[in-house]
């Protein structure tokens, strides 16, 4: 062989020798660790391990296991744990996973020469079953059928909220089974809304609910009670035959003419602040006295008034009827009294009545003075009542449960006020005004049939 030819082939063998040296010297430097087996899988997570076999000479000073959601995760990123140091078996829990992803995964082990990378495995997440986190917030505007409150979705359960809202119930933890409840269709993680057509003077139970396609999930259970309904007293009238309207008075108390009343019930006192406000939670009525009657109320302010407490008590209160005040302030049938305080003259007017001379231009609690025969307080003075019938001409013949004219401007007021003298606080006197007109005069007390 040519020596030169010789020389060559002998030099280039010996650098592949070294090279070879070099590059088995360079693994041996390096780590060497394997990916151990899956031994949990959620939703969001799973649990897996490593083992460090060899630290190529060189203390370890990181290991875990490195993820994604592509091929060849590596430690250089943020997806991977670092679980200890040195040789051996180590366990790695891997959370905040997507369900039904799959991830890349593997183990990895770091000396001062580098890092090494066990075998690469793949996992599907498992499909969620979670149902959302849901908080219930304080209850708020508590009234006598109505109440406030809502919740807080603080997680999802890794899937679209669907719907949301309340549930309630008189007994402890409501669910949406039952038929108090709003739903509402998911927009914000905060939600908040109205629970209407509770009882007055009734404990409830509410939670906040949230749903998405894995169940339904609720918040705390939470009570509340809503505002007591101030007693409303109603004195029974019997009804009979009596003669509507004066022989003496004005024009419009004329002609004298008979009427037949069915028993009803009437309000033992005039319509208070207190109710008033507890039935009209948004009253400008707030700041004044409780035991006051209701005053500046126009007729179409009271029977909003009446609606709503008829819904409230579910009776069917309403303002009594022309003739029926007329009745119950003249104490009945039989003996009626000239005057709507229950008495034929104005010796006793004085301590059965607020009017001219002795009200200091004020009105008065409710109930304060002596009633009538019929236990019925305040129908002379205080304050002038609004009754139901539209303002008309009596008609002369006899008439039974009359309501007055079909239609007309103006609403009958009775019983005189404050201002009034004691002639204005007669049985008969009849005024009138328009039904949407507030004076401070005028009030009203509520009636039932029977």
């Amino acid at each position: 062989m040519n020596k030169s030819i010789y020389n060559f082939v002998l030099i280039g063998s010996f650098v592949l020798f070294l090279m070879s040296g070099c590059s088995r010297d360079l693994d041996a430097n390096m780590p060497k660790v394997s990916t151990n087996g899956i031994i949990s899988l959620t939703e969001t997570s799973f649990e897996c391990g490593g083992t460090v076999i060899s630290d190529g000479g060189n203390d370890i000073v990181s290991r875990g296991i490195c993820w994604s959601a592509t091929t060849e995760p590596t430690a250089l990123s943020a997806n991977k744990t670092e679980d200890g140091v040195g040789l051996g078996t180590y366990r790695s829990r891997i959370t905040g996973l997507t369900p039904e992803t799959r991830y890349y995964y593997r183990a990895y082990a770091t000396n001062s020469e580098g890092t090494s990378y066990g075998t690469e495995y793949s996992i599907v997440t498992k499909m969620s079953t979670l149902v959302p986190t849901v908080s219930t917030s304080p209850i708020s505007s508590i009234e006598l059928t109505t109440a406030d409150c809502g919740g807080i979705i603080t997680d999802n359960g890794g899937d679209s909220v669907v719907r949301c809202g309340l549930c309630w119930d008189t007994n402890p933890n409501p669910t949406t089974s039952s038929t108090t409840k709003v739903v509402l269709t998911y927009s914000t993680p905060v939600f908040n809304c109205t629970m209407a057509n509770l009882n007055y003077s009734t404990k409830y139970y509410v939670r906040a609910f949230a749903v998405n396609s894995k169940g339904v999930s609720y918040g705390e259970n939470t009570s509340f009670t809503t505002k007591i309904l101030p007693e409303i007293s109603m004195v029974s009238v019997v009804g009979d035959q009596f003669q509507m309207g004066s022989y003496s008075g004005s024009s419009n108390e004329q002609p004298v003419h008979w009427v037949t009343l069915s028993n009803f019930k009437i309000g033992m006192t005039e319509v208070s602040v207190e109710l008033w406000n507890a039935v009209m939670p948004n009253s400008q009525f707030r700041n004044e006295q409780n035991n006051l009657p209701i005053s500046n109320v126009s007729m179409n302010m009271v029977m909003d008034f009446i609606t709503k407490l008829a819904l409230v008590t579910k009776k069917n209160y309403r303002l009594p009827s022309e003739a029926e005040w007329e009745y119950a302030a003249g104490e009945g049938s039989g003996a009626r009294t000239i005057y709507a305080a229950g008495v034929n003259d104005t010796i006793d007017f004085f301590d059965r009545a607020w009017y001219a001379f002795n009200s200091d231009d004020q009105i008065h609690p409710v109930g304060q003075l002596l009633p009538n025969k019929l236990g019925i307080f305040d129908m002379g003075g205080n304050v002038s009542e609004w009754c139901s019938d539209w303002y008309g001409d009596y008609s002369s013949g006899a008439d039974t449960n009359p309501k007055g004219p079909s239609s007309g401007t103006k609403k009958v007021l009775r019983g005189g006020s404050f201002v009034d003298v004691a002639v204005g606080c007669k049985t008969t006197i009849r005024r009138y005004l328009d039904p949407n007109e507030v004076r401070r005069t005028n009030g009203f007390r509520i009636a039932l049939s029977e």
